[in-house]
């Protein structure tokens, strides 16, 4: 009887040793973990985290770190499963909620990560980031109210957090609130002066209220702090082409196409320049290169067969604007396709009564 409790004792005592030393290795791979990953070896940080797992599946940090090494090689979905093991194992793991919510973002589950932000804040309330995380999922979902009173209270727990402010003004932008958008992008610029989205939107919003000349000089700010941003010189091309300055608004969408040569409305948009300076064979030239980049652009073709029928290529005319009929169709265009074929009908009026007076 003896014997047999001192050989209970000692299998209880080895496999004590047994688990602390499990533990004492599982720690080492944690901590090997932790400085793979701080050097950018996220792949080989994920190996060490499911090492200490392996031999410590309670360490709620090797879960939550190898979800942050996850999310750094791209396994979205992997880094969710790791961050709930380690909400399991610790419920109040305010930073494993907010990761969590930052994937499910990721992976377009917008109400999940409503729901994971909304649990880090309830946990640590002061947590600036996630009440801008849950405006921007509140964003995808359309709920532009919400999303601006989450975006205030992230600046309320940081007065200069111009993210916020930026995307208060996006928010307000999407639901109609042009002046308080101004108002909002306009803190953005005073807050950091080279924040190139902040005029980039601002600009957007002026162009929208028709204030076309405030617009460029918010495009043109861009340029000057980044001179090679072909969307700022696209965009300045539409404010100067709205204001009638046609020969400027060319440079601009040329400069665009410069930088992206691979810019398809810039293309377009000089093309109707291009048409309304009657430089009608460039015009159709810059046609056929947004066509070739954008295949399916209906009101290039339309745009086109208007512009070969200026220069009297008539069934050149007539074939691009049947297909530009045939495009509306398909995207149930009412009001573009009945345009199309009065345009159709008169050009082949136009075509005939040429060949009548020729022959007589």
């Amino acid at each position: 009887m003896k014997n047999t409790i001192k050989i209970f004792i000692f299998i209880c005592l080895f496999n004590l040793f047994l688990q602390a030393n499990a533990r004492q290795n599982a720690n080492y791979y944690f901590e090997r973990g932790l400085k793979t990953a701080s050097r950018g070896y996220h792949s080989q940080a994920v190996f060490s985290f499911t090492q200490a797992i392996a031999l410590n599946p309670y360490h709620t940090m090797a879960y939550y770190n190898r979800g942050l090494a996850k999310k750094k090689v791209g396994n979205l979905h992997g880094a969710i499963s790791d961050y709930t093991n380690a909400i399991n194992l610790d419920p109040y793991q305010h930073k494993a909620y907010y990761n969590r919510a930052v994937a499910k973002f990721l992976v377009k589950d917008n109400e999940g990560a409503v729901g994971d932000f909304s649990k880090a804040v309830e946990i640590y309330p002061d947590y600036s980031k996630a009440y801008f995380g849950r405006g921007n999922a509140k964003m995808n979902l359309n709920d532009y109210e919400g999303a601006v009173e989450d975006y205030i209270e992230a600046i309320q727990l940081n007065p200069n957090y111009y993210q916020a402010y930026y995307n208060i003004g996006i928010a307000l932008f999407r639901d109609g609130e042009f002046q308080d958008a101004l108002t909002n992008l306009t803190t953005v610029i005073q807050i950091e002066p080279t924040y190139l989205k902040a005029y980039m939107a601002r600009g957007n919003v002026y162009l929208h209220l028709k204030m076309y000349k405030h617009a460029a000089k918010d495009y043109n700010e861009v340029i000057k702090i980044s001179p090679d941003n072909s969307k700022a010189f696209y965009n300045l091309g539409v404010a100067k082409s709205l204001i009638g300055n046609y020969q400027d608004a060319l440079a601009d969408f040329s400069k665009a196409i410069e930088i992206n040569p691979l810019y398809s409305k810039a293309y377009y948009n000089r093309a109707i320049i291009k048409g309304k300076m009657n430089y009608y064979k460039e015009a159709i030239a810059d046609y056929d290169k947004t066509l070739e980049l954008d295949p399916g652009l209906s009101d290039a073709y339309n745009s086109r067969g208007i512009i070969k029928s200026k220069i009297k290529d008539y069934e050149g005319a007539i074939n691009d604007l049947e297909f530009a009929k045939k495009l509306y169709k398909q995207k149930k265009d009412t009001f573009n396709y009945e345009q199309t074929v009065k345009a159709i009908n008169f050009i082949k009026t136009i075509e005939e009564n040429e060949i009548y007076t020729s022959s007589n």
